[in-house]
């Protein structure tokens, strides 16, 4: 079972990649907030953290930013509602694996999380 850190302070788009993630084989975390994913990356490991970048008290880059030491190669998506232009200059700042602007299709989340922790797509149907 893969471990997924999920970090965005917007419950209903939290819920909706939850759902569709709840039947794989993944074990996911929640939090809303870029504060309380700094404090849990600092105690756990993940093989996966998707984010998004506008939250309240701490934006996903920060959340990034400040904890590249304990995230080290692990993969992250960044799923956002600005654009690609918007984020350049944070995207060049982290080292971010996939870039998903909302609203996201399940099967191109699914795809991208297959393609980061290098699984085949076969590999995600449900359990």
């Amino acid at each position: 079972m893969h471990k997924l850190l999920l970090v965005d302070d917007d419950e209903f788009s939290a819920e909706i990649v939850q759902h569709s993630l709840r039947k794989y084989d993944l074990s996911i975390t929640y939090v809303n907030n870029g504060v309380i994913a700094s404090k849990i990356v600092q105690k756990e490991s993940f093989d996966l953290i998707i984010s998004d970048v506008m939250m309240p008290e701490m934006d996903g880059f920060t959340f990034l930013e400040g904890s590249m030491k304990h995230i080290g190669e692990t993969p992250v998506i960044i799923l956002t509602a600005l654009d690609k232009v918007n984020c350049l200059d944070q995207l060049n700042r982290v080292t971010v694996s996939s870039y998903m602007v909302k609203p996201i299709t399940k099967l191109n989340l699914m795809t991208r999380i297959a393609k980061a922790l290098s699984l085949q797509e076969l590999n995600l149907l449900p359990t």
